[in-house]
């Protein structure tokens, strides 16, 4: 198992954890731009290709948003998120099997951990 922690894990969860939209299962038909009215879980498959999936840009308000992602594909799904000039930049690729855990930290989105060989949900 493959983790990464951001030095700042407890900052992102001093206020309350929203559930919202519960969850989505999607195979992608190509790169994606994720809006605010996104579900926390999302469960994807790249569908035959690796992939981008981009996190917005966030508020100020939206401090300790998380939104997990499960790649149940065989593909690449690369995870990154959006300045406010619309420039993306990795956050974690994510392997066949592979999940990760985005949050909001400090007015950014920072990858909290992944976690590689998930079972199929």
């Amino acid at each position: 198992m493959a983790v990464f922690v951001h030095a700042n894990m407890a900052d992102a969860f001093n206020g309350p954890v929203r559930r919202i939209n519960n969850y989505n299962v999607e195979t992608l038909t190509g790169d994606v731009v994720v809006s605010k009215k996104a579900s926390q879980l999302q469960i994807l498959d790249a569908g035959g290709t690796a992939r981008d999936w981009d996190l917005w840009n966030p508020s100020d308000t939206e401090e300790g948003y998380a939104i997990e992602v499960v790649n149940t594909g065989g593909e690449v799904i690369t995870v990154r998120k959006l300045d406010a000039a619309g420039s993306a930049t990795n956050i974690v690729a994510l392997a066949a099997g592979s999940r990760c855990v985005c949050a909001v930290v400090g007015g950014a989105w920072v990858g909290l951990f992944t976690q590689t060989g998930c079972a199929a949900i």
